[in-house]
């Protein structure tokens, strides 16, 4: 992890069919990876291409073997994408709602970062963020498969911090490790809007709800500890 980034690595979010913008993606603020090796010991840098001082790079790997748990069916890259997809879809609806959020300002805002947890270990982090009361409670009883897919969204400012717990999260992505990934099989999404100055009718955020038995979504717009005009909306 480095506080300043070197290559700035941007991302596709999908608007419409034939429109799309980018968002910065956490991988920018990590420029190697490390590898334990046997011959030349551990936190070896391995970098993408050929440098003095390394061994070994990247470019000269013929194969790789991820591995996930057994009940993982959507990749880390598959459940990236969906998650892309959906706030580019989300961000739309905002839009056509009405919001006074400029897409291309908000996304030159944020960062995103997908990663695969244990469920429970998800629940703790909820338990103790900082999160109205209300959205506390709706992730400990929301049904969950045993690990989830989660996709953060932060601001980029302090962002280069992270590592030290200066990033400021502003909502995520979740996403259902078990389903087909050509389902977007999406569990929930959360945006908490207050750093832009949202205060129209579309409250402080949102709240997308996915049941992952009958697949039926309910949609909230959020102000801070409750919930407003909840209602079913036509998402995907």
């Amino acid at each position: 992890w480095d506080a300043n980034i070197i290559n700035r690595v941007d991302v596709d979010i999908p608007l419409s069919a034939n429109n799309a913008t980018q968002v910065c993606h956490a991988v920018s603020w990590v420029n190697h990876f490390y590898i334990h090796n046997d011959n030349t010991g551990p936190y070896q840098t391995f970098p993408e291409r050929k440098e003095a001082g390394a061994n070994y790079f990247l470019e000269d790997v013929a194969l790789a073997i991820p591995l996930l748990p057994g009940d993982v069916y959507v990749s880390g890259e598959e459940a990236d994408t969906t998650s892309r997809e959906l706030l580019g879809k989300i961000l739309q609806l905002f839009e056509a709602m009405g919001s006074q959020v400029n897409l291309n300002d908000f996304l030159n805002q944020v960062v995103i970062r997908t990663y695969l947890i244990d469920k429970h270990k998800f629940r703790e982090w909820a338990r103790n963020s900082g999160m109205t009361k209300e959205l506390k409670e709706y992730y400990r009883i929301k049904s969950l498969p045993r690990r989830v897919w989660i996709t953060e969204i932060s601001l980029f400012l302090n962002y280069g911090e992270a590592d030290i717990g200066k990033a400021q999260r502003i909502g995520e992505i979740l996403v259902d490790p078990t389903g087909d990934p050509n389902d977007g099989p999406f569990l929930s999404i959360h945006l908490n809007m207050t750093p832009f100055s949202v205060d129209d009718f579309m409250g402080r955020g949102i709240l997308v709800d996915r049941d992952p038995n009958t697949g039926d979504i309910e949609f909230r717009g959020l102000v801070v500890g409750r919930a407003v005009w909840p209602h079913d909306k036509t998402f995907c």
